[in-house]
């Protein structure tokens, strides 16, 4: 009796380390404005191209959260953001100076949108379609909620 119940404890803790960890990526306005985000992520496919797959907009209300994704991440995956205040007057991440170097050109558009992005610019620069700069960033090891904060 003591071997089997030691067997299904094992079992039971090997299934909880090999289950997927999600988590969620969050949006959080803390100006005192309305903002429209949008959120990038970079498919990692066995074969290149890797495309960018974009998804927007969430409007967020002073001091509120968004949940943008809530899907599996991985700590090799690159997550990126763009936000901009509702009547324009300011854009995350900030605009103009040195082009960093976590940061990337991709695609948006007016209204709910999800775009494939295999880094066709002629298409992206077409209206309805934009290029803006998304600031990218990675989840870690740890597999916790990651919340990106608009002041």
């Amino acid at each position: 009796m003591k071997r089997l119940f030691i067997t299904a404890a094992l079992i039971g803790l090997s299934t909880a380390y090999a289950s997927p960890a999600f988590a969620n990526i969050k949006f959080c306005n803390r100006s005192d404005r309305p903002v429209n985000a949008a959120f990038a992520m970079r498919i990692n496919l066995s074969s290149a191209p890797n495309p960018w797959v974009t998804r927007g907009w969430w409007s967020i209300a002073p001091g509120q959260c968004k949940v943008v994704s809530s899907e599996q991440l991985y700590a090799s995956t690159d997550y990126g953001y763009f936000a901009e205040r509702a009547d324009g007057t300011k854009h995350w991440p900030a605009t103009g100076g040195d082009f960093q170097v976590n940061m990337r050109g991709l695609c948006v558009q007016a209204g709910r949108f999800v775009i494939v992005d295999y880094e066709r610019w002629p298409e992206c620069k077409e209206p309805p379609r934009r290029q803006v700069t998304f600031k990218l960033f990675s989840v870690g090891e740890n597999w916790e909620n990651y919340i990106v904060n608009f002041d």
